[in-house]
Formats: structure tokens, C-alpha cells, sequence
């Protein structure tokens, strides 16, 4: 999962304060504003071995997401939201505006059930059982805000597999754990700090990620993941980053966590044997704050601030060319198209996740 961090070339002695200030100005200020002129996207044009196709939006965008049919690409910006249709090319118009978006995800299951986190600490969450109930309400239902929020901005977000339960994250180590169907809280907000670093820092949560259990997040902050048992509300393992940790993703079969770092790179740890696998996947040149497996988990994809890069886990190689951009991504639950896009240009560039 994501990580709001952008590389800002710190130095070793203010660089926390840096980090914290560029963080907050990345979740909550607008990066780009215009106006809700009609999108641009050419579902004919070239396809080829690592060509891109691009969709031009008028607006600076915060996150993308697929549809869970794959049928559809869905950016953020700061209040608006679009969706595209992939094979004829026509646009969906806005479904959400007036949050400040900084997260956006679809839970792994039919609905589609989608979820968007705020820059104001509020949390959306909307289904298709939700049609036509307000100003947020557009073909795929209505986003309806939940009914607690975060004080600060949230940074991340992450449905567990079965599609029931959803955690945020917000920028001062708070995790809420939620359940989606009630649209309610379960239990009180859990307070990281402790457990992510012993002694408050400024970095917050920076990722979360569910484990197929349904019942362990892996919560990355500081410079370590912790894997938390929502149900106990106990920290189980620490994994060391070897780093500032980022962003953090987990292989569908539950078997290996991927950990985003500051250093531009990614570390793979076993869940099973609790330990680093291997050495660090190389190829991106600043942090590293969204990553990724494929549904099969045969590839993993990292995201830094200047390009995202595709590996094959088993064997640390990089399998297609490095694509630029990389503010964020996301990966077609199809596993053939990959969406990427920059926070300072108005572009969606689909890649093909092979070289054929």
C-alpha cells in the first residue's frame, strides 16, 4: 500500500522536521486546480511492448484505482473524482467532491465497494446498495462519510480480502478498524506510537496492509512494520525496515511482505519465518512510498517520486522498463495493465505490466 512521503532530498539533521512539513503540505494542500472540462483518452492508440496510453484529466491527481471488473480507471483529485471506461474511452463523470482526497481503494471483491480517504480526517465509504442518496451519488453508488473521523489527514487505506472490514491510517499513528456493511467502528482507535517506535515521532502511519487472515495489518511507520491482530488489538512481530519503512504490501498467498524504504529501495520479509529474504529490490532512486503485488503475486511493483518500477520477487529482476512517474500507481486486477500517474501533471499513463 501507499505512502504520502515524496523524496525531498533531507539532510540527516532536520530531516524528520522536513519530512513531517513536506508530508502534511503533500495530504492537504491542492496540488493543481482547474476546471471540469471534459478528459482526454484515446482507447486506440499505440498498445505496443512498453508503450503507454495516456488519459489527460484537467486536474491535478492525488490516487488512482481500477474497478474490481477492470473495466474502469478511477482518479482523485483534491474534490473530484472520474472514471474511465477502458474499451470505448468515455469518461463517468465526478462521484465525490469536497473532502480533499488523498486515498483511494476498491475492495478485492464484486460490488464494487470503494472507500476514500481525507485530507480533513474523514473517511467515505460507498457501494452500489447506495444509489441516489445525495450530492456524492454517481452510477456506482453513494459515497456516505463514516461516522468518526481521524483528527489528522489520512494516509492510507486498506479492505481486508473478504471485503468486510476496512483500516485507515492517519498522519499521527492512529489506526481505526471499521466495519463496512454496519458502517460503523470497531472498537477505539488504536494509538501506534507505542508500538511503532516506543517514543513519539513525527512521521505517523505511513501504510497498512491486511493479511489474507482478515484479522492482521501490517502498519508501516518509523523504521519498522509492525503486524498488528486487530481482534486482541496487540502487536504480534516487528519487522526492521533497515530504513524509514514507507509503504508495505503482502503477497496474496500471505507468505512475504514487501516494505517500501526511504532508501530507495525494497526489502522482502518472510511472515513465516519472520526474517529479511534475499537482497534488496533496486532500481528506484528516491523513497519508495507505494508498493504493490500482482494478484497471482508473480511480480511486485514500487513506486518513487520520479518512476515505478515492475520485479519479479522470486528473483529480484526487473521484468519491463522503468516507467516514469511514479507519485502513484495501480495495478488492473487483471494483472496485464498498470495506471500510472504524477501528482504534478494532469496524466494517467497505462502500461502494459509485460514486455512481449
Amino acid at each position: 500500500m501507499q505512502s504520502p512521503f515524496r523524496s525531498i532530498g533531507v539532510v540527516p539533521q532536520i530531516g524528520l522536521h522536513v519530512v513531517v512539513a513536506a508530508l502534511i503540505v503533500v495530504i492537504t494542500l491542492p496540488l493543481l486546480r482547474g476546471d471540469d472540462s471534459a478528459p482526454r483518452f484515446d482507447p486506440a492508440a499505440p498498445t505496443g511492448a512498453g508503450a503507454a496510453r495516456e488519459i489527460v484529466d484537467s486536474v491535478g491527481l492525488r490516487d488512482v484505482a481500477f474497478s474490481p471488473d477492470g473495466q474502469r480507471v478511477i482518479g482523485v483529485s483534491d474534490d473530484i473524482a472520474r472514471s474511465w471506461w477502458l474499451a470505448e474511452g468515455g469518461s463517468d463523470g465526478q462521484f465525490m467532491r469536497g473532502c480533499g482526497a488523498t486515498r483511494l481503494v476498491y475492495a478485492p471483491i464484486a460490488g464494487p465497494v470503494r472507500a476514500v480517504g481525507c485530507a480533513d480526517g474523514r473517511v467515505f465509504v460507498g457501494g452500489p446498495t447506495d444509489h441516489d442518496k445525495g450530492p456524492f451519488a454517481s452510477r456506482e453508488g453513494f459515497l456516505e462519510a463514516l461516522p468518526a473521523s481521524h483528527p489528522r489527514p489520512v494516509t492510507d487505506l486498506d479492505f481486508s480480502g473478504d471485503g468486510r472490514l476496512l483500516v485507515s491510517a492517519s498522519i499521527d499513528g492512529i489506526l481505526r478498524v471499521w466495519d463496512v456493511a454496519a458502517r460503523a467502528p470497531v472498537g477505539a482507535p488504536f494509538d501506534m506510537w507505542p508500538t511503532v517506535h516506543g517514543i513519539r515521532t513525527a512521521l505517523g502511519i505511513t501504510g497498512v496492509a491486511f493479511l489474507p487472515d482478515n484479522r492482521t495489518v501490517a502498519v508501516a511507520g518509523a523504521d519498522q512494520v509492525t503486524l498488528f491482530d486487530i481482534r486482541s488489538r496487540t502487536a504480534v512481530a516487528v519487522a526492521p525496515a533497515g530504513g524509514r519503512a514507507l509503504s508495505v504490501a503482502i503477497s496474496p498467498d500471505g507468505q512475504t511482505m514487501a516494505i517500501g524504504r526511504d532508501s530507495g529501495s525494497v526489502q522482502l520479509w518472510s511472515l513465516r519465518d519472520r526474517r529479511h529474504v534475499g537482497r534488496p529490490l533496486l532500481g528506484l532512486d528516491s523513497y519508495v512510498y507505494r508498493v504493490a503485488f500482482s494478484a497471482n503475486g508473480d511480480f511486485l511493483v514500487g513506486g518513487s517520486q520520479r518512476a515505478t518500477v515492475i520485479w519479479n520477487p522470486d528473483t529480484g529482476e526487473q521484468i519491463t522498463p522503468t516507467m516514469p512517474g511514479g507519485s502513484g500507481f495501480a495495478l488492473n486486477p487483471n494483472g496485464r495493465t498498470i495506471a500510472v500517474f504524477d501528482h504534478n501533471h494532469p496524466v494517467i499513463r497505462l502500461y502494459p505490466t509485460r514486455v512481449t
